[in-house]
């Protein structure tokens, strides 16, 4: 007596694959609430994804989320911990009443961070040499542009605005 699988693999003369599910279901045990976000690495609440129940990023990124990371399903809607739908749902079976978008408050330590980047910028602009970006600009030629000792000394031209060098000024 032959099985199913050896019978049909002998009748086809090669090897049977059986189909893989397109999402695995959701785990038994309920996952966390509560973990690091697949996409940003902060250590927050998830949502949960319907119709796959995956829990892996927080409210700030699963807003941007079509498709699950996961599973690759459709994401038709978003839940967080109290239950409440988080971002706009993907289907088209809203309401439109538009008080998912309000609920959503930006992320303060994303606008600090932004800032601080924003403000570093600016501070290596000012005192870091344009050219090696690892000293601190302490010659300036008559142009109004600088540069570190080391890296000005190889310039004829300025290599901001290619004016000839006439005189290099040192600032301490």
């Amino acid at each position: 007596m032959t099985s199913p699988i050896g019978s049909a693999a002998a009748a086809g003369g090669g090897s049977t694959c059986l189909p893989l599910p397109i999402c695995p279901p959701p785990p038994t045990s309920s996952p966390p609430w509560r973990g690091e976000c697949l996409m940003c690495s902060e250590v927050v609440d998830f949502v949960m994804f319907d119709p796959c129940g995956h829990r892996i990023a927080c409210e700030e990124c699963c807003i941007r989320m079509k498709k699950c990371v996961t599973c690759k399903l459709e994401i038709e809607r978003k839940t967080n911990k109290s239950g409440k739908s988080v971002g706009p749902s993907t289907s088209s079976s809203g309401s439109g009443s538009g008080t998912n978008s309000s609920s959503i408050k930006p992320n303060p330590n994303a606008e600090r961070l932004k800032y601080l980047e924003k403000k570093f910028a600016e501070i290596e602009d000012t005192y870091c040499c344009s050219i090696c970006m690892e000293r601190k600009k302490n010659v300036i030629f008559l142009c109004g542009h600088g540069a570190c000792e080391k890296c000005s000394k190889a310039l004829s031209t300025c290599h901001m605005c290619r004016t000839p060098i006439k005189q290099k000024v040192n600032v301490y």
